[in-house]
């Protein structure tokens, strides 16, 4: 379940089943419409009857999370930054657990015992490519240093945004 017509879903579809909600951005947490996405995301629930939800925290990961309170499904969340964020920090108490990507990330949880460390997803390729053909490829001059800055969650769009 993710942001309908998103990246995301466009990598999504056609390998596994995309369940889309008509969220644009972060900031239509101030419009109805992201209010009426938690009703879809309980109708979404109600047709797939999951037996457990993995969600990673973001705006577009809350009315999936409330919908699963309110139809009691269980649900773990990922966090993947050092520092929680506020999705995590906000509906912790109501998860399973939370599987964390570092070792420090443990101090911010009370319960210890629902606190898993797992790391975040690496696709292996990426650690096996050759540096040379990868810029060749991206049409970066292969004799010159190269540094990739790139981030995600809380201040994302600042660094990423291309604009």
């Amino acid at each position: 379940m993710g942001r309908k017509d998103s990246f995301e879903e466009g990598l999504i579809r056609g390998k596994y089943d995309f369940y889309g909600l008509n969220i644009s951005r972060s900031s239509d947490v101030k419009k109805l419409s992201y209010y009426l996405s938690i009703s879809d995301a309980i109708k979404i629930l109600n047709e797939v009857k999951p037996d457990i939800l993995v969600v990673f925290g973001s705006y577009i990961t809350v009315p999936v999370i409330i919908a699963s309170i309110v139809k009691k499904y269980p649900f773990f969340l990922h966090e993947q930054n050092v520092v929680p964020g506020r999705v995590t920090k906000l509906f912790y108490k109501f998860s399973e657990g939370v599987a964390i990507s570092f070792t420090e990330t443990r101090e911010y949880f009370r319960d210890k015992n629902k606190v898993y460390l797992t790391g975040n997803f690496v696709k292996t390729e990426l650690l096996t490519m050759d540096k040379a053909s990868c810029k060749k490829e991206l049409g970066f001059d292969e004799n010159r240093k190269l540094l990739l800055i790139t981030g995600g969650s809380q201040g994302a769009m600042k660094i990423n945004y291309e604009g």
